[in-house]
């Protein structure tokens, strides 16, 4: 589903567990990110825990306008 980005920031949205039961934070990275451009990126999302075992994931995200301008006149 498509949602703002103001629903939830990217970190709520991952989750990250291990057997360890150690708190692990997930490194994200998105490929190619331009400010201000609305296009499809590759999210990396990789995580390593004390015993040095490791996982990555790829997913699209899109980014989308569909908020229309705003026209206001002082006349």
């Amino acid at each position: 589903p498509t949602r703002r980005s103001s629903d939830l920031s990217l970190l709520e949205r991952i989750e990250v567990s291990d057997n360890s039961m150690e708190v692990l934070i997930p490194k994200i990275e998105i490929e190619g990110f331009k400010p201000m451009s609305i296009e499809d990126y590759v999210l990396t999302i990789s995580s390593k825990d004390a015993s040095e075992n490791s996982t990555l994931v790829k997913k699209i995200i899109q980014i989308i306008d569909d908020i229309p301008p705003v026209i206001t006149s002082k006349v």
